[in-house]
């Protein structure tokens, strides 16, 4: 894709991007009538108190589902990308969120095609079975990059996995409730997603043969 020039031509790499990434056609008729939908607004406030409500909110199976929304909300004010799906079915696994990546944005577009999204509204850390678990599905699916919204993040071992699993390419960020009560406009959405993927490049750990 790179001899060709223009704006087509940026189209059908993003194409033959998204395709190969693993023939995703259900997000098809999503992707060619993306244009027909009102861009919604940001609202610091809307997303503020979407956020107490879900770390406030009791019954565990409602935190969930308002982790999700929170979720939804800072990805849906990602020029460019679409969530086209809730609760997937992968197999025997369920996906809470999947996101397509239409952008033609080259930052953007380093992050892949497909990204997949799990929420975890708990109140300990997320440990190393949630991080495998998503990089499996994230492998079975064909994915580059999977987001992790974890309101109070992860262990220190969930930590060390994530970078080893980055030097395989593999990206998993994560994505804390601090994290998100700093976002003030939607250019901070997609800022805060690139700057957590830059950061795990610079400490992902290779794994090179002995």
């Amino acid at each position: 894709c790179s001899g060709w020039s223009g704006i087509f031509s940026e189209i059908l790499c993003a194409g033959v991007q998204f395709f190969c990434s693993g023939l995703y056609l259900p997000y098809l008729f999503d992707i060619v009538n993306c244009k027909n939908e009102a861009i919604r607004s940001f609202s610091r406030d809307t997303l503020s108190n979407q956020i107490e409500t879900a770390l406030n909110t009791k019954d565990s199976y409602e935190k969930g589902l308002l982790w999700e929304d929170v979720a939804k909300y800072v990805l849906d004010s990602v020029d460019g990308w679409r969530v086209t799906g809730r609760r997937v079915r992968a197999g025997s696994q369920e996906i809470d969120l999947s996101v397509v990546n239409i952008s033609l944005d080259d930052e953007l577009w380093q992050l892949g095609s497909y990204i997949l999204v799990e929420c975890k509204n708990w109140k300990r850390h997320v440990d190393i079975p949630q991080v495998r678990n998503i990089a499996y599905i994230s492998t079975m699916k064909g994915n580059k990059t999977a987001l992790l919204f974890a309101t109070n993040g992860i262990t220190h071992d969930a930590k060390e996995e994530i970078e080893r699993l980055a030097g395989t390419g593999t990206f998993i960020l994560v994505i804390e409730a601090k994290d998100l009560k700093n976002l003030q406009t939607d250019s901070d959405c997609k800022s805060m997603i690139l700057n957590k993927f830059y950061e795990l490049q610079e400490n992902m750990v290779y794994n090179l043969p002995i």
